[in-house]
Parts: structure tokens; C-alpha cells; sequence
């Protein structure tokens, strides 16, 4: 059922389990998970939608939240991504101004308190500036747009070796943090308008049942994105319809150990 107008839905965090059934206890069920990294996507396209916004908060609102997450215009559909702390109750709790909203929330990572501060675990490193990795519309990356229903690869062994701090390599990275586009895109058939969901994940695991950005013609999606890296140092992408141009800009990495 969509979130109606001024209604809130609890959404539980810690031991939160995945759609899938073999997936299980994606986050911790403790009391250190004190942050979680999700991407909310609002799917606002029902009949005789308004424009709103939506507020992830960490307690149930008793009044109008005056702060917003996520804000969709009528038909839209659109994702972002929120850090927000956990609940006592190990829940969050999105809130839907106006008209009524399908919502999706993606876990993609978590915080916990009482870790060793000896250890560089999940410390994230910002760049000096922020690095364009890929950009499917230039000749150096092929300037071929990803079909419907097609995946693709990208290798970042080159990337982490090279991020530096104090003139000293940081060492293994786990993931990467910045900003995801897609653009250009279009009809697989002409007569048939074109919109998708892109989707970026490790090269080491299956597809997961979760997008990054919605993008429909005409339109330049971005979203900040938390990429986590293969076993291999590698990512796949997955763009559902439509032939879509992509690009990422890396502003932090986040580290093994």
C-alpha cells in the first residue's frame, strides 16, 4: 500500500533481513548498529499524485517533520541516498507530506558504535578532489550506451592502488563513495517510451533486487551512491530498459582494514 498524506511507516534496521529468502540478517541485530546508508526511491506515479516530500527520521515524528529527504513531484519517480541514525526502538521511520507514495528503501551500509579506534575498518578517506572513473559517452570508455537488460564491468584495481594519503598508499579499499549519472537515454523501440532503473553492485555477487537511480528520456539522473567492490576490485551495472549513458565521480574511498 502507497504512504498516504502526513503517514508514517516504521521500518526496522537492526536484523533487518533481505526480500530474498537465502539472504538473512543483512544488519546486525545490536544495539552498536547506531547509522544505517539507504537509498530511498519514491514511486509517485499513482493516479492523481501531488508533488511531496518524504523525511527518514530516527523516531517517530509527532509533527510534521520540517526537514526533507527526498522531494517528488506528481508521476515522478526518483531515488536518494540518506544517512540517518537508528532508533532506540532499532527502527527509522519514513514520513509522506502530501497525495500518496509507493516508497523503496535499499539498505547499503550500516554504522557501528564501540568499534577499536585503532582500526581502519569502514574509516572513509575523502580525495582531494573528486575523480571521474568512467564515462560511457567518451571515446576512452567506448561511447557505447548499456542496452536493456544488459550488464557490464568495471575493473578499479588501477583506482585503489593509486589513492594516496601523506604520500603513502591507503591501502585495500572495501567500497567507494560519489556520484552516479545517468543520461541520454533511449527507446529500445521507437513507438515505446523509455524509463529505467540502473543498478551498481559487486562483480562477486548476484544482482541484487535494488536500484541507484530511476531515469526516464530526456532527464539527467544523479544520486550519490555507496559502491562496494568485488573481491576482484571490480563492479557490474545493470540498466533495466532503454540504452542509457552512465558516468561515476569518485569523492572518497571507504577501507578494508
Amino acid at each position: 500500500q502507497p504512504l498516504r498524506e502526513r503517514s508514517v511507516v516504521a521500518v526496522p534496521i537492526r536484523g533487518a533481513d533481505s526480500q530474498k529468502p537465502d539472504l538473512v540478517d543483512i544488519v546486525p541485530n545490536s544495539p552498536d548498529v547506531v547509522g544505517v546508508v539507504i537509498n530511498v526511491t519514491g514511486i509517485n506515479d499513482q493516479v492523481g499524485s501531488r508533488g511531496t516530500y518524504v523525511s527518514v527520521v530516527p523516531d517517530a515524528p509527532t509533527v510534521d517533520p520540517t526537514t526533507s529527504n527526498l522531494n517528488l513531484s506528481a508521476g515522478q519517480i526518483k531515488a536518494n541516498l540518506v544517512i540517518v541514525p537508528v532508533g532506540a526502538a532499532g527502527s527509522i521511520f519514513l514520513f509522506n507530506l502530501a497525495g500518496a507514495t509507493h516508497l523503496a528503501v535499499d539498505v547499503v551500509g550500516y554504522m557501528l558504535a564501540k568499534q577499536n579506534p585503532a582500526t581502519r575498518v569502514g574509516r572513509v578517506i575523502p580525495l582531494t578532489a573528486p575523480f571521474r572513473s568512467f564515462d560511457t559517452r567518451e571515446a576512452s570508455f567506448g561511447n557505447v550506451a548499456l542496452g536493456p537488460g544488459q550488464t557490464e564491468g568495471w575493473s578499479f584495481s588501477q583506482f585503489v592502488s593509486s589513492v594516496m594519503l601523506d604520500g603513502q598508499p591507503v591501502g585495500k579499499q572495501v567500497a567507494l563513495l560519489g556520484n552516479l549519472t545517468g543520461t541520454g537515454l533511449t527507446r529500445a523501440y521507437p513507438t515505446t517510451p523509455a524509463s529505467t532503473f540502473f543498478t551498481v553492485f559487486p562483480s562477486d555477487v548476484e544482482r541484487p533486487f535494488a536500484s541507484n537511480i530511476n531515469v526516464t528520456e530526456g532527464a539527467n539522473v544523479p544520486n550519490m551512491a555507496l559502491v562496494k567492490l568485488g573481491a576482484d576490485d571490480q563492479v557490474k551495472t545493470f540498466n533495466a530498459g532503454g540504452y542509457l549513458h552512465y558516468l561515476f565521480d569518485v569523492s572518497a574511498v571507504v577501507l578494508e582494514d
